[in-house]
């Protein structure tokens, strides 16, 4: 009866400090071995974080937003975590003659707003463009990629777009030429299951008719 005991004693505090190992995992709550999801499926994180100690079932689930205080370097432009390095979009100013429509699209980093260097000189190039008419109707869409919460990336998406109106402004573009709405993420054009599809919808589309 005593080496019974001891036999399922000894079981018992393996299972505990197995237990204890797994719950303790940095990174990640577990719960059971699992990992504790939120209410819009992200893996809670603890406040430590260890890349290499991932859970298999968050290995594929972004990092919510309004958990972050800067841009992971997942989510930057080729591991890049400077404003300055925002990916190139392909196509600068672009001109349709038929509507006379003058359009441009504006790279922006990883949840952020500011214009970057290169921001700057396609909005140059476009307010140039603009000048040579008497007078514009302006529509500017802000974009976001996927990852955070709904309000998130509509507040998001306004803020791009606020941030290139207020550079027009200051550049002497009549403010009653220009109007301005965040879409949020609800306009992708490229698959936000992907790095470089996420890089190309955090954008602002600007349009001059």
């Amino acid at each position: 009866m005593n080496i019974l005991t001891a036999t399922i004693n000894t079981f018992l505090i393996f299972s505990l400090t197995f237990s204890l190992a797994h719950a303790n995992e940095p990174g990640y709550v577990l719960q059971n071995g699992s990992a504790v999801t939120d209410s819009s499926k992200q893996c809670v994180r603890t406040a430590a974080s260890n890349p290499e100690s991932v859970p298999a079932e968050c290995s594929d689930v972004p990092k919510s937003v309004a958990s972050q205080d800067e841009p992971n370097a997942d989510e930057t432009f080729d591991g890049c975590a400077n404003i300055q390095c925002a990916p190139a979009i392909s196509g600068d100013v672009q001109t349709q003659s038929g509507n006379e429509l003058i359009s441009a699209e504006i790279p922006f980093m990883f949840d952020r707003s500011d214009l970057t260097s290169q921001a700057a000189v396609k909005l140059d190039s476009f307010i140039s463009a603009i000048r040579q008419r008497v007078s514009n109707i302006i529509s500017i869409f802000g974009h976001t990629d996927s990852l955070g919460t709904d309000p998130y990336n509509d507040d998001l998406s306004e803020r791009r777009a606020n941030k290139v109106r207020d550079y027009l402004l200051n550049s002497g573009i009549p403010g009653k030429e220009i109007s301005v709405k965040g879409m949020g993420e609800g306009s992708p054009v490229a698959d936000n299951n992907t790095r470089s599809g996420r890089a190309k919808n955090r954008r602002v589309v600007i349009e001059a008719k």
